[in-house]
């Protein structure tokens, strides 16, 4: 009732409601909907203990609500150019309805482009697919489906849904999460609340272990203690996990000639700047890239290329950094035309094995909590022996089960003489899987037949899709609660961070690593939340982090 309330108010324009305050009713009323799932709340207690987090909502993954293709009456060609979102959100409620547009957004950006909608759901699809397209998505993963959200992350799928939304939207793609902006939280615990952590905590912290307690990116984990004594610190880092070989090294690498490829395309448009005319542009690009980007060279460990040097030059020794280049001065241009995708060949190339494989993981999850866990078979519920991990005990469970379902002769075919020999060698070793699906990327749709095999439920049959983007298993975001105060240090300092005119910036006598970008004070019960990885799910190298020591006291 509330939603359709709002729907209606929202087709003419009023001065008495706030874009932010119909947003947030429309949150509330979302979120007091009953929850989707069975499993029991990750907080109780049973006989005085934690239930197993396969047991609990913990693993529940909010389906993605995929737009239908329909036939839309008419072509909604998008604007010329990016506007910024801020000043739209501060006009009179239904505006945009009034002008007959909608104003879409990628994911988890803040400027976008208004498209005509004219307020039928038929032209939803299109809508997102034609802005998808407009803003620089890659055509090869719009293909997978899209998908429209508010700015607080609420699904859209019909037209009573956008009208809520004040028609300010964001498209999403395939397994991406709206990313808003960082923020700080007090009175997340109680005093005692937080005194009852530490007591039940205490007795067993140890020494954290290398890439440790990093979950599947599709649910959350549990709340980990962390302790800090005198002279303890962390060093800078970020919260990704890295001590797997998830990929090959240079599988996402670029060259001089890929630039050349990029460079031609202006010239091309001859209504637009023909970039690729001009001797000087590849400096001036790179100048434009370094002014653009103060923070990219430092987050990455790595001063020295952004000192100078030709294009050539920096592509040969940081042949990743040219898509950042490109988007550089596809921004700069802000020209909707001018907008280049690079072939799809990863998703053949060496290395696309795991990337299709990790995609799958996602989509049984997914499909589990579409179905119901009470609905599936017992062997893929989250607490079944089936049921898709990314820890090496289910992954050595897939290559047993690949053995049971293919010969030993239909397995050399499939992998080949040398990695065959491998696999009979090295099957127990922990990266087996990874360098098999590295090497052998057809080696992908075995592994998940074998499974498909192994559970016997036609509802569970996956396609492969022509083409994923890579998205390593990683947290996706970080909260961290202070549970006490200290007397002196003991911030947590981001030395990347741009430091707002009202902050201080972060000082620290003893510790080099904390005497840059911005800080936040070991205040109890405060807290931040920040994302680790991108609105892209790519690791942000910004994030990187470290605690500075204490004075005195135990933090």
């Amino acid at each position: 009732m509330v939603a359709l309330g709002i729907a209606i108010h929202l087709y003419r324009p009023s001065s008495t409601l706030r874009h932010q305050d119909v947003q947030e009713t429309a949150l509330r009323a979302a979120l007091a909907r009953p929850p989707a799932t069975t499993l029991v709340n990750s907080t109780q207690l049973v006989d005085g203990a934690l239930v197993s987090k396969y047991e609990t909502n913990l693993v529940h993954v909010d389906p993605q609500f995929f737009l239908e293709p329909l036939a839309c009456a008419y072509d909604p060609r998008p604007s010329s150019e990016r506007v910024p979102v801020a000043p739209l959100m501060q006009l009179p409620i239904g505006t945009l309805a009034a002008n007959a547009s909608v104003f879409v957004m990628l994911n988890g950006e803040n400027d976008g482009l208004f498209l005509p909608w004219h307020g039928d759901s038929t032209c939803l699809h299109t809508i997102a697919m034609q802005a998808a397209r407009a803003l620089g998505a890659h055509p090869s993963r719009i293909a997978n489906g899209v998908r429209l959200v508010s700015q607080y992350s609420l699904p859209i799928t019909s037209a009573d849904d956008l009208e809520v939304a004040n028609r300010i939207v964001h498209v999403l793609l395939d397994f991406q999460l709206l990313s808003p902006k960082v923020f700080g939280v007090e009175g997340f615990f109680t005093h005692a609340e937080a005194n009852a952590i530490i007591a039940e905590g205490t007795p067993g912290l140890q020494r954290s272990v290398v890439g440790a307690g990093l979950p599947s990116p599709s649910f959350a984990e549990r709340l980990q203690l962390v302790r800090y004594k005198s002279g303890e610190y962390y060093r800078k880092h970020l919260d990704t996990m890295s001590s797997k070989n998830i990929l090959p090294p240079h599988a996402n690498d670029k060259d001089f000639d890929d630039y050349l490829a990029r460079a031609k395309i202006p010239t091309r448009r001859r209504a637009e700047p023909a970039a690729a005319r001009f001797k000087r542009f590849p400096n001036a690009l790179l100048q434009l890239f370094l002014d653009s980007q103060p923070h990219f060279f430092t987050s990455r460990q790595d001063v020295a290329s952004g000192v100078g040097g030709t294009m050539r030059l920096v592509l040969k020794q940081r042949p990743t950094y040219l898509p950042s280049i490109i988007q550089a001065w596809e921004a700069a241009a802000n020209r909707i035309r001018l907008r280049y995708a690079f072939p799809t060949t990863f998703s053949t190339a060496r290395g696309a094995g795991m990337s299709h494989f990790l995609r799958w993981i996602r989509w049984v999850k997914e499909k589990v909590s579409i179905l119901g866990v009470d609905a599936v078979p017992a062997s893929v519920a989250p607490a079944g022996s089936l049921y898709p991990k990314f820890d090496d005990r289910f992954q050595f469970q897939l290559l047993s089960l690949l053995e049971a379902h293919a010969s030993p002769d239909a397995l050399r075919t499939m992998l080949t003489p040398t990695w065959f020999d491998f696999f009979q060698t090295y099957k127990t070793r922990r990266d087996c899987l990874h360098l098999l699906l590295q090497n052998v990327p057809g080696l992908v749709r075995h592994l998940i037949a074998a499974w498909e095999a192994a559970v016997d439920d036609t509802r569970f049959h996956y396609t492969l899709p022509s083409y994923v983007k890579h998205t390593s298993p990683n947290r996706f975001a970080t909260l961290f609660v202070y549970l006490n105060d200290v007397a002196g240090g003991g911030t947590t300092a981001f030395p990347h961070a741009a430091v707002p005119s009202t902050l201080s910036p972060t000082t620290s006598a003893t510790n080099n690593e904390c005497n840059q970008g911005l800080s936040v004070v070991a205040k109890g019960l405060s807290a931040a939340f920040f994302y680790v990885m991108t609105p892209d799910m790519d690791i942000d190298p910004l994030s990187e982090h470290g605690g500075a020591p204490r004075l005195e006291t135990s933090q």
